[in-house]
């Protein structure tokens, strides 16, 4: 099987380079005709050849100016997309602010509420022990007293 490829190979590898020799001197001939035909062919086929440079020119214009209108298309789309995305970016860190504030404000009218019933227990202890005093004025706590204390001092140490 090996040699099979082998002996494919070893006979189109003469034909392969003779075919590309050959193309080579086509395209010398090719440009050696042109030159000639532009320096010391008769009127018309100078003109031809001018010709030829002149739609060569025309094409390369053109194809430059394609070129340069997708390159320009395709900023486009790209500054589009950046702006838009930015308008999103912003968007979205003017929700965000706006649920901040809302959490804060819930935040803070919270706290108000919580001090608000702390100093009204606080307010209720004071008013029991007043209390308390006034009803008896014996050595020995009632169980109201002790209970209010108590209550006093753990809201004394949170």
């Amino acid at each position: 099987m090996q040699e099979n490829i082998k002996s494919r190979n070893s006979s189109a590898t003469p034909r392969n380079s003779d075919r590309k020799l050959h193309g080579k001197r086509e395209a010398y001939k090719r440009r050696n005709d042109m030159y000639v035909k532009a320096m010391y062919g008769n009127t018309l086929e100078k003109e031809e050849v001018r010709q030829d440079s002149r739609t060569a020119l025309l094409q390369q214009i053109k194809d430059k100016d394609m070129a340069d209108k997708s390159a320009m298309t395709e900023k486009t789309k790209e500054s589009d997309f950046a702006i838009s995305y930015d308008r999103i970016c912003l968007q979205q860190d003017k929700e965000d602010r706006i649920n901040r504030r809302a959490y804060l404000q819930q935040f803070r009218d919270e706290n108000k509420r919580l001090m608000e019933v702390r100093a009204d227990q606080l307010k209720k202890i004071t008013q029991a022990k007043a209390y308390g005093r006034e009803k008896s004025s014996s050595a020995k706590p009632s169980k109201l007293e002790s209970h209010t204390a108590l209550i006093t001092y753990k809201l004394q140490t949170q």
